[in-house]
Order: structure tokens, then sequence, then C-alpha cells
């Protein structure tokens, strides 16, 4: 249970590990999910020091395991990293990439909005 908690969350820094609960069982299991979906729970709340360890367990079931057979990663991750991506490489973008990216958008919208796309 050690080693799993020292590799999966060796990436935490102190001011993560004040919001993640005490005790080896309850990080064995929170260390098990995908660091993604771990800082989501810690940022919303769902992960915090007085967590039990059965909500640590509920919890890997909700979450994404570091198992080999991971589902897809839910839309507002994925959302979420392409926003953060954008805000913070968008003053690098060239015209050509803006004017693709803008294109790609649409196409998306008029998939998400079921309007076939021109």
């Amino acid at each position: 249970m050690l080693v799993v908690v020292g590799a999966r969350l060796a990436w935490a820094n102190p001011q993560t590990f004040a919001h993640l609960p005490q005790g080896w069982s309850i990080l064995y299991y929170l260390a098990r999910i995908e660091r993604i979906d771990l800082e989501d729970f810690i940022v919303r709340g769902i992960v915090h020091p007085r967590m039990t360890l059965s909500e640590a367990k509920k919890l890997l079931k909700v979450g994404h395991t570091a198992d080999p057979m991971l589902k897809l990663l839910p839309v507002s991750n994925h959302l979420n990293r392409f926003s953060t991506f954008v805000r913070e490489t968008l003053p690098l973008w060239s015209e050509d990439q803006r004017m693709l990216v803008r294109a790609e958008l649409r196409d998306i919208l008029s998939l998400i909005s079921g309007v076939p796309a021109n």
C-alpha cells in the first residue's frame, strides 16, 4: 500500500496533502484514482481531510482508476484541459491556426446542436 501511495502521489505537494485525509488505507484508494480525476475531486471538495475509507472506496469506483482498462474520461475533464490549453497558448497562435480552430469548433458546435455542418 505504501509503495502505491508513494508512487502514485509523488506529484502532490504539501498544499495538496493538506486537502487529503489521513490514513494509509484511505490514501491507498485515492492513489489508485487517475491524477486528473483526483485533482478535480480535491478542487470540488469531494476529497477532504475528514473523508472515510468507505467514501474513498466509493470514489475509486466513480473516478477512473490507474488500471489499464480505463473508461473514457468524463467530457468535463477533456473540456477543461482543452479550455486551459487554449487560454494558455492563444497568444502564441498564428492567424492560420486561429482560423483552423474556429472552423473546427463551428463543426463541433454543429454536431452538438444536431445541425448538419455546411
